[in-house]
């Protein structure tokens, strides 16, 4: 799992993030102490919370707390992100915690390999709600009242659809997504194995095809840096970084996929072995867990 660490204070009513308050028993004793949460971006319905160390040494786990407001949804960073930006419209000045992210009004939808037409409509109108109710609760909250609106009357809503292994969809549930597009306007981008544009060539909606290349060197770092910005992997002068990110490249050779696989993969050797710098030696390791060789 991914997670970036932020510091936070302890509350007498719990800890407060991106505008949410988070709660657990055990806090009830460290009210007043600095602490650091870690969070999964895909999933800020609860955090992790460590006690801060004054003599610098590793943090302490404490507890997993959780936001009333949020509980039993699995609500992202970008869904967040989207209300907080349209808070911000509203005259309030942009939160800290997002400034450097990308916000997008959009859901992310992975179809099951048998989804039939039905479901996936369900599916996806299901996840469009979800984020038009966050971005509904975001607004509310910042206006003083914490009450989720009730399914089926936000206000908001997606704006554009992502579908990840869309070649696994058949012509019947190709129709079913042109058909929700017809309805309700948003936009879709489709992602896929080489061999889908052949599909959808009978769709004269579609905008343009474009093939991703491997990334290079440089496309490697800033990605790096802008999706995991805890592990220090940016462009950097620093030898041990540039080697680190090297030998990420060799490995992968620039596949998004496997970097995502191979990031996983440090953060765990990282965590077990009590480091906080990855070094090509971690790179390394990370890979030997792997299914995946020199390329």
């Amino acid at each position: 799992m991914c997670t970036v660490a932020k510091p936070r204070k302890v509350h007498t009513d719990g800890i407060q993030f991106l505008a949410l308050r988070y709660i657990d028993p055990v806090l009830a004793d460290y009210v007043g102490e600095q602490v650091t949460i870690r969070y999964d971006p895909r999933d800020i319905t609860e955090i992790r919370v460590y006690l801060r160390q004054p003599d610098g040494t590793d943090d302490t786990f404490l507890c997993r707390a959780i936001c009333p407001e949020l509980s039993g949804e699995t609500i992202g960073l970008k869904e967040i992100t989207a209300a907080r930006n349209a808070l911000n419209g509203h005259g309030s000045a942009a939160a800290p915690e997002v400034d450097d992210v990308l916000a997008v009004r959009a859901v992310m939808y992975t179809p099951k390999v048998h989804s039939t037409p039905d479901k996936l409509d369900k599916e996806i109108s299901l996840l469009c709600d979800r984020l038009g109710r966050t971005v509904d609760l975001m607004l509310q909250t910042g206006r003083g009242n914490g009450d989720s609106p009730p399914p089926g009357t936000s206000s908001t809503g997606a704006e554009l659809l992502i579908v990840d292994e869309a070649d696994r969809l058949k012509t019947a549930g190709l129709e079913q997504l042109r058909d929700h597009h017809d309805r309700t306007g948003i936009g879709v981008i489709l992602i896929g194995m080489p061999g889908i544009e052949k599909r959808l060539a009978r769709y004269s909606r579609v905008g343009f095809i474009h093939h991703y290349k491997p990334l290079s060197a440089d496309e490697q770092a800033h990605v790096l840096d802008r999706k995991w910005p805890h592990l220090g992997l940016g462009v950097s002068d620093d030898f041990a970084t540039t080697e680190a990110i090297a030998a990420i490249t060799r490995i992968t050779s620039g596949n998004f996929r496997l970097v995502t696989r191979l990031v996983d993969q440090i953060e765990r050797v990282l965590e077990i072995n009590q480091l906080t710098t990855v070094t090509k030696e971690v790179v390394e390791a990370a890979r030997e867990n792997l299914i995946i060789g020199v390329m």
